[in-house]
């Protein structure tokens, strides 16, 4: 289960956004191609209790809405701090629109998610992607354009820098403070805002003295994954490093 270090904030709208990337990506000593758009949907599911969002668990299916394939992700911790930094570990696994996959949809159920799921949030993001690489390190620099079509109407822009050097987006930070003062952190996470005002929202607020205790004692954000890290597939002795077969 890989583990991401994220900073996140909001221009007011994608002008705005362009301009803080541009600085951003002028600042890398180089850059791994030009830059990538693509549009995806994102659909968010849970329990009607909302036991994922109460322990800080997000399950995503993203794709193109034309496709079969898709990418599910489980998200735990990506909450944005005061400086909209956040630290999140992260599982995905290719898919289906149709059906959780069979190991993730196991952890789930073991770990006592209600069944059937319900669908909480859906938005389309039109992502424009960078990689570059600074000190170093490499980046991810993305802005996204987030169309939120339920549970409610709302659009929004967010720039996101990714990278394992957790010192570096600390320094960019600084940097984005000083030349954008306007540009603030992420107040919550995608699915946060999108859900803002809901009933699902209204369920965790009443909920959140209660999410505490329930994290300490039981941990499922952390059990679960622990689970889905058991639940990569093991290589056959046959196989050989580039997973062909050895005849």
């Amino acid at each position: 289960m890989a583990r991401e270090s994220e900073l996140k904030r909001r221009p007011r709208d994608r002008l705005r956004g362009q301009e803080v990337v541009a600085a951003i990506v002028a600042s890398c000593e180089r850059m791994v191609g030009p830059s990538t758009i693509e549009t995806l949907t994102s659909r968010y599911l849970d329990d009607d209790q909302v036991t994922l969002g109460r322990h800080g668990v997000g399950l995503r299916v993203r794709g193109d809405r034309g496709a079969s394939e898709t990418c599910w992700t489980v998200k735990i911790g990506a909450v944005p701090d005061a400086r909209g930094l956040a630290i999140a570990r992260e599982y995905e696994t290719l898919g289906s629109w149709s059906e959780v996959p069979g190991g993730l949809s196991l952890a789930l159920r073991s770990l006592g998610v209600g069944l059937p799921l319900v669908e909480i949030a859906t938005f389309d993001t039109t992502r424009e992607r960078w990689l570059g690489e600074r000190g170093g390190a490499e980046l991810e620099i993305c802005l996204d354009v987030v169309y939120v079509t339920f549970p409610r109407r709302l659009t929004f822009v967010e720039i996101e820098v990714e990278s394992q050097a957790r010192d570096l987006l600390r320094r960019l930070v600084d940097e984005i403070d000083e030349r954008f003062p306007d540009v603030t952190p992420s107040p919550a996470s995608k699915l946060a805002t999108a859900l803002e005002g809901s009933a699902c929202a209204q369920v965790l607020a009443k909920s959140t003295s209660l999410a505490l205790s329930v994290d300490r004692v039981e941990d499922l954000g952390g059990r679960l994954a622990d689970l889905l890290e058991q639940s990569t597939p093991i290589i056959t002795p046959w196989s050989d490093a580039k997973g062909g077969v050895d005849q």
